[in-house]
Protein backbone atom coordinates (compact mmCIF):
# COMPACT_ATOMS: atom_id res chain seq x y z
CA UNK A 1 0.00 0.00 0.00
CA UNK A 2 1.13 3.77 -0.39
CA UNK A 3 0.23 7.08 0.43
CA UNK A 4 -2.80 7.00 -2.36
CA UNK A 5 -3.92 3.74 -1.15
CA UNK A 6 -4.36 4.86 2.26
CA UNK A 7 -6.28 8.17 1.70
CA UNK A 8 -8.33 6.44 -0.55
CA UNK A 9 -9.61 4.07 2.21
CA UNK A 10 -13.23 4.85 3.17
CA UNK A 11 -14.49 5.29 6.95
CA UNK A 12 -17.90 5.93 8.35
CA UNK A 13 -18.84 9.38 9.51
CA UNK A 14 -21.29 9.89 12.69
CA UNK A 15 -24.38 9.89 10.25
CA UNK A 16 -23.31 6.92 8.66
CA UNK A 17 -22.21 7.58 4.97
CA UNK A 18 -18.65 6.79 3.97
CA UNK A 19 -16.36 9.70 3.84
CA UNK A 20 -12.56 9.08 2.11
CA UNK A 21 -9.99 9.08 4.65
CA UNK A 22 -7.75 11.64 3.14
CA UNK A 23 -10.60 14.20 3.68
CA UNK A 24 -10.38 13.85 7.44
CA UNK A 25 -6.65 13.57 7.65
CA UNK A 26 -2.88 14.21 5.49
CA UNK A 27 -0.19 11.95 6.33
CA UNK A 28 3.32 12.79 7.25
CA UNK A 29 6.51 11.09 7.23
CA UNK A 30 8.30 11.09 10.66
CA UNK A 31 11.05 8.91 12.06
CA UNK A 32 11.11 7.17 15.29
CA UNK A 33 13.15 4.41 17.63
CA UNK A 34 13.31 1.51 15.63
CA UNK A 35 12.32 -0.76 18.17
CA UNK A 36 9.35 -0.11 20.70
CA UNK A 37 10.22 -2.45 23.98
CA UNK A 38 6.55 -3.76 25.22
CA UNK A 39 5.85 -5.23 28.80
CA UNK A 40 2.23 -6.76 29.21
CA UNK A 41 1.46 -5.13 26.05
CA UNK A 42 2.46 -1.94 27.66
CA UNK A 43 5.33 0.77 26.40
CA UNK A 44 7.72 -0.14 28.27
CA UNK A 45 11.49 1.93 29.16
CA UNK A 46 14.74 -0.64 30.29
CA UNK A 47 17.01 0.82 32.98
CA UNK A 48 20.22 0.16 33.33
CA UNK A 49 22.61 0.11 36.31
CA UNK A 50 25.85 -0.91 37.34
CA UNK A 51 27.08 -1.60 40.81
CA UNK A 52 30.24 0.84 42.25
CA UNK A 53 33.05 -1.76 43.12
CA UNK A 54 32.68 -3.49 45.93
CA UNK A 55 28.94 -3.30 46.34
CA UNK A 56 26.78 -6.95 46.20
CA UNK A 57 24.01 -7.36 42.96
CA UNK A 58 21.50 -7.59 45.56
CA UNK A 59 22.40 -4.53 47.48
CA UNK A 60 22.41 -2.49 43.72
CA UNK A 61 18.95 -3.34 42.88
CA UNK A 62 17.17 -2.73 46.21
CA UNK A 63 19.31 0.69 45.59
CA UNK A 64 17.78 0.97 42.19
CA UNK A 65 14.61 -0.18 43.43
CA UNK A 66 14.51 3.09 45.99
CA UNK A 67 15.31 5.31 43.07
CA UNK A 68 12.92 4.09 41.21
CA UNK A 69 10.15 4.41 44.15
CA UNK A 70 11.03 8.08 44.83
CA UNK A 71 11.43 9.08 41.22
CA UNK A 72 8.65 7.18 39.32
CA UNK A 73 4.83 8.02 39.37
CA UNK A 74 2.60 5.77 41.66
CA UNK A 75 1.89 2.68 39.50
CA UNK A 76 5.02 2.43 37.28
CA UNK A 77 6.80 0.03 39.58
Amino acid sequence: MDRDDILALKVRSAKGALVRLGTLMDIQDTSGPTLVQRYNIYVSVPLQGNPTPGTSTGAAIKKMEEIVAKVLPPGCT
